[in-house]
């Protein structure tokens, strides 16, 4: 009898608890990111021009440094590849995703189709229409 007693009071008591569900995300940033919207500037210059690529892309934490390398493959139109690499920093760190101004210049012509990657893995570049790219 005490245990049925015992086992009804712990079904009622799980049974009355909520779950609580937490809100869903409201479009905060994750890393790594999939898209990564970009300003694109072109400066024509002759034959070639001047790109310039610029915007924020979201890290692991503050700590955390970018680094780019671009390479140009020469065939008409040029293959542009820019290549980030993420970096972080010894110590300790706040683990909370921080966004980090970058700007990356080539010359290429204006037709030129631009890749890139973080740290080995493909990313979308998204040229923006109304300089959203950038949030120093």
């Amino acid at each position: 009898m005490i245990l049925a007693a015992v086992g009804g009071l712990a079904w009622w008591g799980l049974g009355s608890k909520k779950t609580e569900v937490p809100p869903p995300d409201q479009g905060s940033a994750t890393y790594p990111p999939e898209k990564l919207t970009v300003n694109h500037y072109f400066q024509e210059n002759g034959v070639n021009g001047s790109h310039t690529i610029e915007g924020t892309i979201t890290l692991p934490t503050p700590c955390h440094t970018i680094t780019n390398e671009v390479l140009v493959a020469e065939s008409f139109p040029e293959q542009i590849s820019i290549n980030f690499t993420t970096h972080p920093d010894s110590g300790i760190c706040t683990q909370v995703l921080a966004d980090k101004f970058f700007r990356v210049s080539f010359q290429a012509s204006k037709d030129a189709i631009i890749r890139a990657t973080l740290d080995g893995k493909p990313i979308e570049l998204v040229f923006s229409e109304n300089l959203e790219g950038i949030t120093k």
